[in-house]
């Protein structure tokens, strides 16, 4: 999954992350509002120090890069 391109997802983007334990989804899920959504791994375009699952950068949610993707998920 690394290494192809970065994910986009929901999540809006702040550098004030939770990262202690215990956390909820919530916690993960970052601000209700924002102006950068957040992608994460890494992509063909960057360092091999980006191409892991945990990296979590931003993005502006209405451009276009060419190295960002998105995978669909279906909730019952």
């Amino acid at each position: 999954m690394s290494g192809n391109v970065f994910e986009w997802v929901w999540d809006w983007y702040a550098s004030n992350y939770t990262t202690s334990s215990p956390y909820t989804d919530a916690d993960s899920q970052g601000p209700p509002s924002g102006t950068f959504r957040v992608v994460r791994g890494g992509s063909w375009n960057n360092a091999a120090s980006y191409l892991r699952a945990a990296n979590r950068l931003n993005s502006n949610p209405w451009g276009t890069p060419g190295d960002i993707g998105l995978r669909p998920v279906r909730r019952p």
